[in-house]
């Protein structure tokens, strides 16, 4: 959310949680003995958007879901292997404007995974960018034959999800057949593994 619109909400919440409580204190203050008293009310509401933490979590809730919900009862487990293999995967595109499973740097997701560490018998990968929501995130891939493949595979039995988000993306985000998009915001990666054996 914007700073400017937080505010604004957090300042509307405060006025309605105020009006819900009767008459302003200086109100109640006057209408009692004719003194006038200035009463400060400091309400704690949260105004920081949701950590990349959270967010990559209710991916991997929501793709078990989708799995189960299709037959699939192998649900997947984090690997934090794969989740740093896949946030940075996440963040490289965002901060240098590409939109590809090929990395800015020429790396593929094997190599992506191996430098994390991460040895394989399986592997996949899902992208995606502009999805503000991890819903609307696996909505759309569960949408598209691909994506929907990698995520229903019960081949594959580890996840890892990264999230990314870029205050001041602009429209000069390429793509892998040149084509210039965006402002994207909201960058996600899911890579898929199982281990070797």
């Amino acid at each position: 959310m914007h700073p400017a619109f937080r505010r604004i909400s957090v300042l509307c919440a405060a006025v309605l949680l105020a009006g819900l409580h009767g008459p302003a204190p200086h109100a109640a203050a006057q209408a009692a003995g004719g003194i006038t008293a200035t009463a400060r009310v400091y309400i704690p509401i949260a105004t920081r958007p949701p950590t990349a933490q959270s967010v990559e979590q209710q991916v991997i809730d929501l793709t078990n879901q989708a799995r189960r919900d299709n037959g699939c009862n192998v649900a997947l487990t984090l690997s934090s292997k794969l989740a740093a293999a896949a946030a940075r995967h996440s963040s490289d595109m965002a901060v240098n404007n590409i939109f590809s499973h090929t990395g800015s740097d020429g790396s593929t997701m094997q190599m992506r995974v191996e430098a994390a560490g991460y040895s394989y018998g399986w592997l996949a990968e899902n992208i995606a960018a502009g999805y503000t929501t991890p819903q609307a995130v696996v909505a759309s891939w569960m949408a598209s034959s691909g994506h929907r493949k990698n995520i229903l595979n019960c081949n594959l039995r580890e996840i890892g999800v990264g999230y990314y988000y870029q205050a001041g993306d602009q429209n000069n985000v390429r793509d892998d057949l040149g084509h210039i998009g965006g402002p994207y915001y909201y960058y996600w990666t899911q890579d898929f593994g199982t281990p070797p054996g």
